[in-house]
């Protein structure tokens, strides 16, 4: 595995053993979900790849985790006693979750009669909840840009809430009309990194970057032109997060972004309107696929 420090500029001498024979899913909050690869292991685990701290959770014994293809966020820290750790599946109305310490997975089928279906289509529904992400210990998926998905987890089980958006998101320039949304949570706000693709080219291709903060109060989706000191990060297979920019040796201001299927690292400047492409490593081929690893604490 080749690890790149995005704030030095440089490869990194890494040996991540732990990793081996193990699958691992990336967080916002920077812990992996992992699992044992091999067949007999039902196994799974949080993990903090800086300290290399673990957390043990409930075994697989259903083995969702390596039968499907998934996506994991947490609710809190997971030291947090709060913490709900949920795994989505993307290609099915299926979502599993736990707390750290608990027993079991808990199994919830969230697209019947009366609920999710009545209104939306169900791959839209699919495809909303597999960018799903946490804020304020909630966690939020949106349709289309059109409706806001809230999520919350009590005793009797996890509930949604659906909230109409008044004021939608509206294609900046007329030509880029293939777009994909990105959810992050930062300070405890709800924003969206929209990437603009041109129309006749390839999806993984950015033509334009808008941000956007949700203003929950006024159903609205409210474009920004700058998020000062902070610097966001958007892993376009996996999730979104934020970070103080200075206190993680990034710049400002900057929406740092990797594309599907290519090694680099694409810095875009929201005062300058530019972008930049960092290459981890000249040796690596162009169409290595690349994950971004959070700062877990």
């Amino acid at each position: 595995m080749f690890f790149y420090s995005i704030s030095r500029r440089r490869s990194v001498c890494k040996i991540v053993d732990d990793l081996r024979d193990h699958l691992y899913w990336t967080t916002p909050h920077g812990w992996l979900l992992m699992a044992h690869a091999h067949p007999g292991s039902r196994l799974t685990f949080l993990w903090n790849p800086f300290t290399r701290r673990r957390i043990d959770l409930p075994p697989d014994r259903e083995r969702f985790l390596t039968r499907n293809p998934v996506r994991c966020a947490l609710s809190h820290e997971p030291t947090d006693p709060s913490c709900v750790v949920l795994v989505v599946n993307s290609v099915d109305t299926v979502l599993w979750h736990c707390r750290p310490g608990a027993a079991e997975w808990s199994e919830h089928g969230y697209y019947q009669a009366g609920g999710l279906g009545v209104h939306h289509g169900r791959d839209d529904v699919i495809h909303a909840m597999s960018l799903v992400t946490a804020a304020s210990g909630k966690f939020y998926a949106s349709l289309l840009g059109a409706t806001v998905l809230t999520l919350e987890f009590s005793p009797a089980g996890p509930a949604f809430t659906e909230t109409p958006i008044a004021e939608q998101p509206c294609h900046p320039i007329p030509m880029y009309r293939v777009w994909s949304l990105h959810l992050l949570e930062s300070r405890g706000e709800l924003f969206s990194v929209s990437l603009y693709h041109p129309l006749m080219e390839r999806c993984d291709k950015v033509a334009q970057i808008v941000v956007r903060r949700l203003d929950l109060p006024a159903r609205a989706w409210v474009e920004v032109d700058a998020i000062g000191d902070r610097a966001f990060l958007v892993d376009a297979a996996h999730f979104g997060a934020s970070l103080g920019a200075e206190g993680a040796g990034l710049k400002g201001n900057c929406v740092y972004y990797l594309r599907r299927g290519e090694k680099g690292l694409y810095v875009y400047d929201m005062e300058r309107g530019t972008t930049a492409m960092h290459d981890p490593g000249p040796d690596l081929p162009d169409d290595a696929t690349s994950v971004i690893l959070m700062p877990a604490s």
